[in-house]
């Protein structure tokens, strides 16, 4: 459900690798349900970054029960 990435993507490795990381616990025996968010100004790259993760190998085996994306936008109801 993630956005693809767009054609300009730029990698951006230790922020990337980071976010991996608390993502994929390695002392728990499966994935549990976790709500994710991103906050900051706008135009720094979060939502591609978030969509980078959610097309990760590890992070779609990890989450082999699919991965919901919610877009909820500046003033959500």
């Amino acid at each position: 459900m993630a956005p693809d990435l767009p054609d300009t993507f730029v990698q951006r490795p230790r922020e990337f690798d980071r976010l991996k990381e608390h993502l994929l616990v390695p002392t728990c025996s499966g994935p549990v349900a976790i709500t994710t968010a991103l906050a900051g100004a706008g135009g720094f790259g979060k939502t591609t970054l978030a969509a980078s993760l959610c097309h990760d190998e590890d992070i779609e085996q990890n989450f082999d029960e699919g991965i919901l994306w919610v877009t909820l936008g500046q003033q959500p109801h």
